[in-house]
């Protein structure tokens, strides 16, 4: 199987790793040149780390494994 379609926790928490990312630098390009504002790196980086951690807290019926910890602490 394509790890890129892997279904379950881990699959789903790799695409939302991708896609985060690609989001919140999107909105600061998006920022820069339509607003004239420019965020640095740190605050992207904690929008996005804060983004992930609260929809993968908000997923219901994670089984709260040892496996599925290990995988969000590393």
């Amino acid at each position: 199987m394509d790890k890129g379609m892997e279904k379950g926790f881990k699959g789903s928490l790799r695409r939302l790793c991708v896609a985060a990312p690609i989001y919140h630098i999107w909105m600061a390009r998006n920022k820069r040149i339509f607003e004239d504002a420019k965020l640095e790196l740190e605050v992207v980086a904690t929008k996005c780390v804060h983004a992930i951690r609260n929809y993968v807290n908000s997923w219901c019926g994670i089984v709260r494994s040892k496996e599925n910890w290990i995988i969000c602490i590393d």
